[in-house]
Formats: C-alpha cells, sequence, structure tokens
C-alpha cells in the first residue's frame, strides 16, 4: 500500500509540475507550432495618375507681341503618362516643354530651350491654362481623350 501512495504522490506532483509550467507536458496535449505568417508581398505600385492620358483642344491667342505667333486659333494636344506631361509647343523646332502634374491637379511645364510656360489646371478631364512664351501669349482649353 505504501508503495500505492508513493506511486499516487509521484504522480501529483507531476500534475502540479505541469500545471504550473515547471515541468515538459505529455506529448499528446502538445500542440505543433504554427508556421510564421509569411510577410505580405510587395503591391507594385500602380502604373500612371488619374491624370494620365491625351489633352487636346482649341488655343486662342490672347496676347501678341510681334507678328511671330502666327493664327489667332490653332489646335494644341499634351499628354501625360505617369503623372509628368509633355507639349511639343513648336512643331517647327521641335521644341518642347515638360513637368509633373501635382496631386490636385496644377501643371506647370517648362521648356529647355526658350522662356516658354505652359501653366493651368486639370480638373474633370480638362486643362485650362495658358502657353506663355516671350511674345505670345495663348489660352487653352484642353480635353482629355480627344483627337
Amino acid at each position: 500500500m505504501a508503495r500505492h501512495s508513493m506511486v499516487c504522490l509521484g504522480l501529483i506532483g507531476l500534475l502540479g509540475a505541469c500545471a504550473s509550467g515547471n515541468g515538459t507536458p505529455p506529448a499528446q496535449s502538445a500542440a505543433p507550432a504554427a508556421a510564421p505568417a509569411a510577410a505580405p508581398a510587395a503591391m507594385p505600385s500602380p502604373g500612371g495618375t488619374r491624370f494620365d492620358g491625351r489633352y487636346a483642344g482649341e488655343s486662342n491667342l490672347t496676347l501678341s507681341r510681334g507678328n511671330t505667333c502666327g493664327a489667332q486659333t490653332g489646335r494644341r494636344s499634351f499628354t501625360v503618362t505617369n503623372g509628368q506631361a509633355r507639349m511639343t509647343y513648336d512643331t517647327l523646332q521641335g521644341r518642347t516643354a515638360t513637368g509633373p502634374v501635382q496631386p490636385d491637379g496644377a501643371l506647370t511645364m517648362r521648356s529647355e530651350s526658350d522662356a516658354t510656360t505652359i501653366s493651368g489646371r486639370i480638373e474633370n478631364g480638362v486643362f485650362r491654362g495658358e502657353l506663355r512664351g516671350n511674345q505670345c501669349v495663348r489660352a487653352l482649353e484642353l480635353r482629355r481623350g480627344r483627337g
């Protein structure tokens, strides 16, 4: 009987140690360790912005300081690709102006070859602004998606 009491006391001691965290739990109660969660894959940034596209329409001469400005009205266009605008404003000389479109649609393109700037704002698919050079100023209203 004494031996039976010793075995019982030993088992009670082991159970107490397991419950208090001082022992090793039985193998059948051990749950397999969960694999660490994989880090989320980096999402590629989507190409372009909400302003990307081709804008085309009319330009109207509003100021002329000489006879080099050409016709009173004319067709103009520019493109926005990945938030960067580009306009060829002088096709004969191949002169272009470029600049970033701001998150609010504000846009200023500058020429590297002269002092020409194109500035304005894109709202609801319409660019309203002006093309300003040394001799000429033209009002612009260009719509996205037009040829």
